[in-house]
């Protein structure tokens, strides 16, 4: 593994559920369907800021699994798993993710999307539904 601590809950969390879908799929598979095949990780690393997972095996709900982990690792630090909207890329040597106090902590310079985080404000507004008598995942966890 060639990538920050930071992602350890992330990887754990994407081999949980790709293990839970493969062993539930060939538990109950029907006739004429095909068992999905044991994922193995060839390779996991950090390639430009983000979480790369080279694999064999699985099915397309894997690799969709695989995918969303990859977009959130954008969004989380890999040096102290940190979620959030103020994960930033370093732009002088090493393309990294971090977050605001890690950057400091390691004398780094990032830079924000301000594209992305202008989008997932709008997408927090327009979740905002006075009918809903639950809270969001952003209202439990700000």
């Amino acid at each position: 593994m060639e990538c920050g601590d930071g992602w350890f809950l992330l990887i754990d969390s994407l081999c949980h559920s790709i293990q839970e879908h493969i062993n539930n799929h060939n538990k109950y598979i029907q006739e004429g369907e095909k068992a999905v095949p044991q994922m193995v990780f060839t390779q996991v690393k950090e390639k430009f800021g983000a979480l790369r997972i080279y694999y064999e095996g699985g099915d397309a709900y894997c690799q969709g699994l695989l995918d969303m982990a990859e977009g959130m690792s954008y969004r989380t630090c890999e040096n102290c798993g940190t979620f959030s909207d103020d994960i930033g890329r370093v732009t002088k040597g090493w393309v990294q993710s971090l977050c605001t106090d890690c950057a400091k902590e390691y004398q780094k310079e990032i830079v924000h999307n301000e594209e992305i985080r202008e989008l997932l404000a709008r997408v927090r507004a327009s979740r905002k539904n006075p009918k809903r008598s639950w809270p969001t995942f952003d209202e439990l966890y700000p």
